[in-house]
């Protein structure tokens, strides 16, 4: 069940202009981790 773009856009809409939705924060810290572990790694191999 995905949800129509309408309502995609509703929710994004929602849970990123009314404050954090629950578990945000933790994935955009886990995201900033491993985004800076992979640019790390691509630094060494060069």
């Amino acid at each position: 069940m995905s949800p129509s773009p309408e309502m995609h856009h509703a929710m994004l809409r929602r849970f990123y202009t009314q404050g954090s939705a629950p578990g945000v924060v933790e994935v955009h810290l886990g995201q900033l981790i491993s985004d800076i572990a992979r640019r790390l790694s691509f630094s060494r191999d060069v």
